[in-house]
Formats: C-alpha cells, sequence, structure tokens
C-alpha cells in the first residue's frame, strides 16, 4: 500500500468516527429534549441528498424484472 493511500483510509477512517459520534450526540441532545419523540428522525441525522448520499429504494419486484 502506498503511503498516499495509507494516509487517504487514515483520513476518512477518521472522519467516519467523528461523523458517527457527532451524530451520536446530537441523537443523544435532541432525545434528551425531544420527550420521546423518535431521535433519528428528529436529530438532523446526515445522509440523504443534503451530504451528497444518496441510493435509490429497489424492490425484490424490481430485481425479479
Amino acid at each position: 500500500m502506498t503511503p498516499a493511500l495509507e494516509y487517504l483510509m487514515n483520513t476518512r477512517k477518521n472522519k467516519v468516527e467523528f461523523d458517527v459520534e457527532d451524530d451520536f450526540r446530537q441523537m443523544q441532545e435532541t432525545k434528551a429534549t425531544s420527550g420521546g419523540m423518535d431521535a433519528m428522525r428528529s436529530s438532523g441525522m446526515r445522509g440523504g441528498k443534503a451530504s451528497g448520499i444518496s441510493a435509490p429504494i429497489v424492490d425484490q419486484e424490481a430485481v425479479d424484472a
């Protein structure tokens, strides 16, 4: 593995760890202030089109076709 690839992999790993910890902290804060609402919906979790990550929804019928 080249040093550049190793650096890139480590940088990405650190970013993912930070994002997960940040999302978890936000989820906990939202849960504590939401009075029992679904924390995942009210926490502003990253993902979807806002972060540039999107995935089509595929059902089994579409796979079989």
